[in-house]
């Protein structure tokens, strides 16, 4: 089952149209004592790509584990870190 949540602010008509990456996927499991106006927001989260999960305790908690997953590293981006330290590309 699928609901889409309609929000007053949030990304340009071009970036909510955007294909949604398998890579970029996650799978959130939320506890029943939740409580988003609380901040109460217990669970666990598994990346999909990669299966990597953890438990969070707080949205702060969930959105710092897809920040760290997604975060872009040299391999990512086509470049290892020894052609970066040839060509003297460092971040």
């Amino acid at each position: 089952m699928k609901h889409e949540v309609k929000t007053t602010q949030g990304p340009s008509p071009e970036a909510a149209e955007a294909p949604l990456l398998a890579d970029r996927a996650f799978v959130v499991q939320v506890r029943a004592q939740a409580d988003p106006k609380r901040d109460l927001i217990v669970g666990r989260v598994e990346h999909i790509a990669s299966g990597e999960a953890a438990r969070f305790g707080s949205a702060g908690d969930l959105i710092a584990f897809i920040t760290r997953v997604l975060k872009p590293t040299p391999s990512s981006r086509g470049e290892l870190p020894a052609e970066r330290a040839k060509t003297g590309n460092t971040p």
